[in-house]
């Protein structure tokens, strides 16, 4: 009967150790591993700025757009590794084959794309110059390597998670570039910063009577407005794609850096 328990009790052992259901609390790290990762679109996490709708974001992490970037990627849990064929994102690259198609929607509503769940030249376009954004706001953070065009790296620990786009930026450029910084992860890249928005209308030429002081609602209106005419200005002059009128992208930016 000793014999017969104690070979039950390993059979269990066993079991619930393949089934993921005992940690290993001496090896922290590995702990963290097997944690599943939270799925964007459900409570306690945010998609991000678009046209969708948003989520709870009061249990999002109140890491920075800088912290969150810079944040090592967790490795993908087994379930991740082992998508089904109808769960995987369509057209994804090597690096993305743990990105399921809700991770890459919500990814796409925080973009301001489309959300299909496929990689298409929109969303890679829109992935490319995202990271642009946040290239030329901060180089240190988002290095040369991160310009892949892919849903990889600190792209793929922050776009998921992100609301979706706000209407006030026209694109995944100026979301990257001059989004707010602050409060949790869902409220941020939600409005320009004005330390930014400052900058970038000076870079611009818009004379300084036109950008009003401070930071209310009404003045970030009345400054967006002066952005976007003189981008139009600055389109046509050097016809740089007029046809996207006053939007910011790393093309016209990169015009804008020349001309100082």
């Amino acid at each position: 009967m000793i014999l017969l328990k104690t070979a039950i009790a390993a059979c269990c052992a066993v079991l619930f150790t393949s089934c993921g259901l005992v940690r290993d609390h001496a090896d922290p790290a590995t702990a963290s591993i097997r944690s599943p990762l939270p799925t964007p679109g459900q409570p306690g996490t945010s998609t991000t700025p678009g046209v969708a709708e948003a989520t709870p974001t009061s249990a999002a992490p109140a890491a920075t757009f800088v912290e969150r970037a810079t944040t090592t990627v967790a490795a993908p849990v087994a379930a991740e590794s082992a998508l089904r064929a109808t769960d995987r994102a369509g057209s994804a690259r090597a690096s993305e084959t743990a990105i399921d198609r809700t991770r890459l929607m919500a990814a796409q509503r925080a973009l301001g794309v489309a959300a299909d769940g496929d990689f298409g030249p929109e969303t890679r376009n829109a992935l490319k110059e995202f990271q642009l954004g946040g290239n030329r706001r901060d180089s240190s953070t988002w290095g040369d390597a991160e310009l892949t065009g892919e849903l990889a790296g600190r792209t793929a620990s922050l776009t998921p998670y992100l609301s979706p786009m706000p209407a006030v930026f026209r694109s995944p450029f100026e979301r990257a570039f001059l989004g707010n910084n602050d409060g949790p992860l869902g409220q941020q890249l939600l409005r320009p910063d004005p330390d930014i928005l400052n900058a970038l209308l000076a870079m611009a030429g818009v004379p300084q009577e036109q950008s009003s002081q401070g930071a209310s609602a009404d003045v970030t209106v009345a400054k967006m407005k002066s952005l976007r005419d003189r981008i139009v200005a600055v389109r046509t002059e050097k016809s740089v794609a007029p046809d996207k009128g006053g939007m910011l992208d790393s093309a016209l930016y990169d015009v804008l850096i020349r001309q100082q």
